[in-house]
């Protein structure tokens, strides 16, 4: 809200709302480890193993992810585990990723762009939006 506060614009531009539907399921598990061999150097510091077997076992949660749902009992085969304390830091290390793509493939100057879990604001020239 502060930055929404300090935010002076023209009729040039639009305030945009963007929401990912449904985050955590929505994550597909190999960009998921994408992200975080890219973010490795970041993550190495406090972890005392060795990459592949911190990736091998991030993949193992991802990949074995049960749920009972009218007692069946049921695999999840995509996405992230609703639940789970690794959901929200992978599903974090892809929005970052998805914005940055996003962003640099618009070629504009940015002036305005906040992003909380899956809610993104962004501030787009009126000729863009009209499509």
């Amino acid at each position: 809200m502060e930055k929404l506060k300090r935010l002076h614009t023209t009729d040039q531009y639009k305030l945009i709302s963007l929401d990912v539907k449904s985050l955590f399921t929505n994550v597909p598990v190999e960009i998921a480890i994408d992200c975080i061999n890219e973010h490795w150097i970041y993550i190495s510091g406090d972890c005392p193993l060795p990459r592949e077997e911190f990736v091998g076992a991030i993949r193992f949660i991802l990949d074995s992810t049960f749920f009972s749902f009218n007692n069946n009992f049921n695999k999840q085969s995509f996405g992230t585990p609703i639940g789970s304390p690794l959901s929200p830091v992978i599903a974090d290390l892809v929005m970052r990723r998805l914005g940055t793509v996003s962003l640099m493939s618009l070629n504009l100057d940015v002036a305005f762009y906040f992003r909380y879990v899956d809610d993104i604001l962004r501030l787009l020239p009126q000729k863009l939006t009209q499509y």
